[in-house]
């Protein structure tokens, strides 16, 4: 039984499935491609050997510490907020950084978020926001409720659906 996996244009995973029952791979082909996607088949032995290579973000073996003193880095540091700190983002305006992401090549990039939604700032995207003058916001005036005057003796609220009727 083969195996199938369409993918996108950008090479990211947006379906698999078998051929099973036999000729149900070619319909799924179809309606892929007609997608836009791209479909590779596998055979059991194909496949076999794609579940056995690693997968980008799990964890490796580690390097021997001599390999990984001397060589350089994958990605060199560059500057990025601190966590907590307003910045301007280009897409969403005046942001708070929450946290990082970092990739398997060792890139990172912080995560913001502002009242527009979430999103990425990479090193050399993003600039520190200047201080915020604190205008004191204006007091708004207090409604004042002229009071209400209920006569003696009536406690009972008239029903809604009284139409006049004698008591």
């Amino acid at each position: 039984m083969d195996y199938l996996q369409a993918r996108n244009a950008r090479g990211f995973l947006h379906a698999s499935t078998c051929d099973w029952p036999e000729g149900f791979g070619e319909e799924f082909r179809c309606c892929m491609e007609a997608q836009g996607m791209t479909v590779t088949r596998y055979s059991p032995e194909q496949l076999a050997a794609l579940r056995c290579a690693p997968v980008l973000g799990e964890p490796q073996a580690p390097e021997p510490q001599e390999a990984a003193a001397a060589g350089p880095s994958l990605a060199p540091e560059r500057p990025l907020p601190e966590i907590g700190q307003e910045v301007l983002s280009p897409v969403l305006g005046r942001a708070t950084v929450t946290h990082y992401l970092t990739w398997a090549d060792g890139s990172r990039a912080a995560v913001v978020e502002s009242r527009r939604g979430a999103g990425l700032v990479r090193p050399g995207e993003w600039e520190a926001a200047p201080e915020q003058e604190s205008t004191p916001a204006p007091e708004a005036a207090v409604p004042t409720v002229p009071p209400v005057s209920i006569p003696p003796g009536q406690c009972v609220m008239p029903s809604l659906f009284d139409f006049g009727a004698q008591a």
